[in-house]
């Protein structure tokens, strides 16, 4: 029997494994090379030497095409939407009467004329049995090229986040998305696809009252589960991970002038705040006074979470499943998060990990772990057992592979 073959269209290099997105996508595809399908994927531009050498340690079943080595001149495809195109051109006063400002993107600014004929040439030449969608923003690809897909295909898309919700979170706290869309938007391009993938129950219910004639699945993020070995005592390291987005960059500062300074003040030299991720390249070196450590990229993410008694994700602001969140659980580590933080996990609330929603609490709970090792210990199992219930492949992928059976 020939193997299933799914075309995957993503601009994220998953395979870096920097941030919770690339995580999340090289988790699905792992479990789909596993189950014996070929994945080629498309929306790349341009591939360095390292991410080759990364990429063929997945196997000859998954193969990444470069947009930039495609000669657009040789491959036949008819731009059928001429007005879309047009909308393209006017994009700064689609901007202005709907009040974006100039560096938040748009859905017509993730248009790429190139990739689209990229796309059809591909569902041409591949006939995938699954077409898989990462984010809302490459809907297009679909919505243009009803007339270039195969009839036995299925299309899929991995939200990742109820993207219009996420927005107005932003919003509410001054802060960038990385991209701006409607609910209007985010719906019309959802009824674009056959199943639609969300990454926790929050976001399954919100994603079906939009579409309630479509097919969603309720698929988290699944992590090997995997208890780290106790941290010696000595001095308490506390950790921050994340990427060098306006969002983290302000969690952390705010964190740090809230409620770091008074933890420094009173413990001294007795703890440390370890920062891993590209946050680091948007933080003073002036924190260093405080006992901050900059630890910047990191190859193994888990060596991170072996040298640290407590990890801390303060964010208060944003939707979605907290990648970093999961990560923690399934080490069995100590987590101190928000009720943003919580989303998708919140039966483990005060339980599994502990929350805060003030930065007094917030400083309260932490000095209650850094003093006592008995209440890590106890957390740190609870976490483990909850990432067993939660986050096996069994558990988070079950959907998933009774799609892929009912392929077979």
């Amino acid at each position: 029997m020939s193997k299933k073959k799914i075309l995957l269209c993503t601009d994220v290099k998953f395979w870096r494994l920097r941030m919770g997105n690339h995580s999340r996508i090289n988790s699905m595809i792992l479990f789909f090379l596993k189950h014996g399908f070929q994945v080629t994927v498309m929306g790349i531009n341009e591939l360095t030497p390292l991410d080759r050498k990364q990429i063929k340690a997945y196997g000859k079943e998954l193969k990444v095409i470069e947009t930039r080595k495609y000669n657009i001149s040789k491959i036949k495809g008819k731009f059928l939407y001429k007005a879309f195109e047009l909308g393209i051109k006017n994009v700064n006063k689609i901007r202005k009467k709907i009040g974006v400002a100039p560096d938040n993107k748009l859905l017509s600014d993730y248009f790429s004329y190139e990739c689209l004929l990229i796309f059809r040439y591909l569902c041409k030449l591949k006939k995938p049995d699954i077409i898989l969608i990462e984010y809302v923003y490459f809907a297009y690809l679909v919505q243009m090229s009803r007339h270039y897909i195969p009839k036995q295909s299925k299309l899929v898309i991995d939200t990742h986040d109820v993207m219009y919700q996420r927005c107005k979170s932003f919003q509410t706290h001054n802060a960038k998305n990385f991209f701006h869309i409607t609910k209007e938007e985010e719906k019309k391009a959802l009824n674009c696809f056959d199943i639609i993938i969300a990454i926790n129950q929050k976001d399954y219910k919100s994603i079906k009252r939009m579409v309630p004639d479509r097919t969603v699945l309720n698929v988290p993020h699944y992590h090997e589960v995997k208890k780290l070995p106790k941290v010696s005592c000595g001095i308490i390291s506390i950790m921050y991970i994340a990427g060098a987005s306006e969002a983290t960059v302000k969690t952390i500062n705010q964190f740090i002038k809230y409620v770091w300074v008074d933890l420094f003040e009173k413990y001294k030299s007795g703890i440390q705040l370890n920062i891993y991720g590209q946050v680091c390249t948007k933080l003073s070196k002036e924190l260093l006074k405080y006992g901050v450590n900059l630890q910047g990229y990191i190859d193994n993410l888990e060596d991170a979470y072996k040298e640290n008694h407590i990890i801390i994700n303060p964010v208060f602001f944003g939707s979605g499943l907290k990648i970093k969140n999961v990560e923690a659980l399934c080490y069995g580590k100590p987590l101190v998060t928000t009720s943003v933080g919580a989303q998708g996990i919140e039966e483990g609330s005060n339980n599994a990990f502990m929350l805060c929603d003030k930065y007094e609490d917030m400083y309260h709970c932490i000095c209650s772990l850094i003093e006592n090792e008995e209440l890590r210990n106890n957390l740190s199992e609870k976490a483990y057992q909850f990432a067993l219930k939660n986050f096996t492949e069994e558990a988070s992928y079950k959907q998933l592979k009774d799609l892929w059976l009912n392929m077979q």
